[in-house]
């Protein structure tokens, strides 16, 4: 059991290890900078993901499957193949879900939550990381970059205690998202295939 112990411990120490810089001045405007570039020029994105769920009230995580498109200016739709089929469409204006042919609005504070988040995606100007919003804490990782950001804005503050970008360095992609709730829940989604 020590042994065992000492192990995960030890496993948990390396792996913190490795996203251990925090990138500062002319270094973390450049990184930004090329995240922002990336983001503005991306007009379409195909992706397949896996979600995972954490929460106090589950048992076990919940994972999910799926496909995310998205179309500058504001065509977001996430489209779930397992355990559940079940498409949800954001706009500026909307989101849907249909699910077993039944097409309805998500209640108001779980469709501010998706327009919030999904926002983040549809900034024309590509402000992923907009320091108005968020406070914005970014690391180098080796082969990757992670942005940690705590939302600064009152009604943000209610939705999110974090979100976490973790972007591929080479192209600056989105690799994985983290959003973790004010209740200690929280979402993971890992990008698989770019298309």
């Amino acid at each position: 059991m020590r042994k065992t112990l000492l192990t995960l411990f030890l496993l948990l120490s390396v792996t913190a290890a490795w996203c251990q810089t925090v990138l500062t001045g002319t270094q973390r405007t450049q990184v930004m900078q090329k995240i922002e570039r990336v983001a503005a020029a991306t007009n379409n994105i195909q992706r397949t993901f896996t979600q995972t769920r954490t929460s106090s009230l589950l048992a076990e995580p919940v994972v999910m499957t799926g496909k995310l498109s998205f179309n500058r200016p504001d065509d977001v739709v996430w489209e779930y193949d397992s355990p559940q089929q079940r498409i949800i469409k954001v706009s500026k204006n909307n989101v849907t879900v249909t699910a077993d042919g039944k097409t309805t609005e998500l209640n108001p504070r779980i469709k501010k939550m998706v327009q919030g988040f999904t926002s983040l995606f549809m900034d024309e100007n590509g402000k992923m990381l907009d320091e108005k919003l968020f406070d914005v804490t970014l690391l180098d990782c080796g082969k990757t970059y992670r942005a940690e950001m705590t939302p600064l804005r009152k009604d943000m503050q209610r939705l999110f205690a974090k979100i976490v970008f973790r972007f591929a360095k080479d192209s600056c992609q989105v690799e994985a998202i983290t959003l973790s709730e004010r209740e200690g829940d929280e979402v993971n989604i890992e990008f698989e295939e770019m298309k």
